[in-house]
């Protein structure tokens, strides 16, 4: 009946004031007396014992309410975002370490509310070329209030991990919380210096403008950017993912050591490494073919283009090493050896496979891209012949065979109408040498397969 009353009282007093348009202004202070009437009954509820305390925290929980509904009415933008996170994380604090049961109820929507308006700061915080305006990195407000409100998420997971006196009054709702609030800073983490990096490069982007004719039929003028900085941008956004997956690969591996986390490691870590050789080597091939084209009479484009397909590389083998630490860690319930093995070969594959057209574009001689990769798919598999054999590896033996096989398909189903009489015979020979190589080595080291097989069986 309390909460009845007093929301009705609101709801009409709103109503009379937003119809009003000298009085709209004056939601924001309506709400907040609304609050201060609250909070002084219930400082003379306190003060004079006249009730539980109970009811003191249900109307202590009401000026909280009526000053949360205050913030959005009368501001906007960050300083939303920085209260409502840090009424989140002081009510979550005080729900867990004071055992106040209804506070953590009013945490619980006040968490999610604080970041979809993390969100909206975001989303209307893109920069747009052409403007006079550019972002500073690191420098700026939707900075400042992501790193509040990361600072009071690691504050409320610290708390979520501290042992309660009294078990909870809803058991679902913290089950929730044990994951939402770790999963939410995790991805607030990653956002925010992402953005970071695109607010960097949209600066750079933005310093290029050269202003140049009018268009036509308009008093306008049209202006020129160097958009090599966009596609670096997209390089360095997949540099810094490739990082973050495997720093936070390493922090769970080494000192969390939890195994919830481990199965998001190993889920975070294979989409990365699937994006990566699928849509970041074509951004890095795109780097390098803007670097060998001229088309581009503004701007000169450095040979950088082709120096970070390198730094790309290194950090794609640290999230593979660590992918590897994770895998023998012990903390995934299942052993994933076999499944490592087909992500490390086939990465591999990937990688030496657009390494070769890249040496092969750089050269000049990009239409032998054909043949090169034949013949490497070829070796390929006789490396992981002898691979399975060494290590009596059956799973290694077959992704050979069926290497070998889709090598040979490509070879008559698609390399052998543009190759050269010189070409084919190149290839034949290479592929038909491979193949009585791998046949050797089977009847060599049978003895081996037999063994594996009895192991087996």
């Amino acid at each position: 009946m309390l909460l009845l009353n007093s929301f009705i009282y609101y709801g009409i007093g709103y109503f009379i004031l937003a119809e009003n348009k000298n009085s709209v202004e004056l939601l924001g202070l309506f709400t907040l007396t609304n609050a201060v009437i609250h909070f002084v009954v219930s400082l003379i509820i306190y003060k004079k014992e006249l009730a539980d305390r109970n009811l003191f925290y249900l109307i202590l929980a009401m000026v909280i309410t009526f000053i949360t509904i205050a913030v959005p009415v009368q501001l906007n933008g960050g300083w939303v975002t920085i209260f409502w996170t840090v009424e989140a994380s002081v009510l979550f604090y005080l729900a867990r370490v004071k055992n106040i049961a209804i506070y953590e109820k009013l945490s619980f929507p006040l968490i999610f509310l604080a970041f979809l308006s993390l969100l909206q700061d975001w989303s209307s915080s893109f920069d747009y070329y052409g403007n006079n305006l550019a972002i500073t990195p690191m420098l700026n407000v939707n900075f400042l209030t992501a790193c509040i409100f990361i600072g009071c998420f690691i504050w409320m997971f610290k708390v979520s991990k501290q042992e309660t006196e009294k078990p909870a009054e809803w058991p679902w709702m913290r089950q929730i919380l044990s994951y939402a609030i770790p999963s939410i800073l995790l991805l607030t983490v990653y956002i925010t210096f992402r953005l970071e990096i695109s607010k960097h490069f949209d600066k750079l982007i933005q310093s290029t403008r050269i202003t140049l004719h009018q268009r036509i039929g308009t008093d306008d003028p049209s202006y020129e950017f160097n958009y090599n900085y966009e596609t670096l941008k997209t390089a360095w956004i997949y540099i810094y993912t490739l990082f973050f997956a495997s720093a936070l690969n390493y922090y769970n591996t080494k000192k969390l050591k939890n195994s919830k986390l481990a199965i998001a490691n190993l889920i975070i870590n294979l989409l990365v490494v699937a994006i990566f050789l699928t849509h970041g080597l074509l951004t890095l091939s795109e780097l390098r073919d803007s670097y060998l084209s001229s088309e581009n009479k503004y701007f000169n484009i450095s040979s950088f283009n082709i120096g970070i397909r390198y730094i790309a590389m290194a950090f794609f083998a640290l999230l593979i090493v660590q992918c590897y630490q994770l895998q023998k860690s012990g903390l995934l319930k299942k052993d994933f050896k076999t499944m490592f093995d087909y992500l490390l070969y086939i990465s591999i594959l990937w990688i030496i496979s657009s390494e070769l057209i890249n040496i092969l574009e750089l050269s000049g001689t990009q239409e032998s891209y054909k043949l090169g990769l034949s013949i490497l798919w070829g070796v390929y598999s006789l490396f992981l012949i002898g691979m399975g054999l060494a290590k009596n590896k059956k799973h290694l033996r077959i992704g050979a065979m069926v290497l070998f096989g889709i090598t040979l398909i490509k070879l008559f189903f698609y390399d052998i109408y543009s190759l050269s009489t010189i070409s084919k015979t190149i290839v034949f020979v290479s592929l038909g040498a491979l193949l009585l190589i791998i046949s050797f080595l089977y009847n060599k080291y049978k003895h081996l397969i037999i063994d594996d097989v009895k192991v087996e069986d």
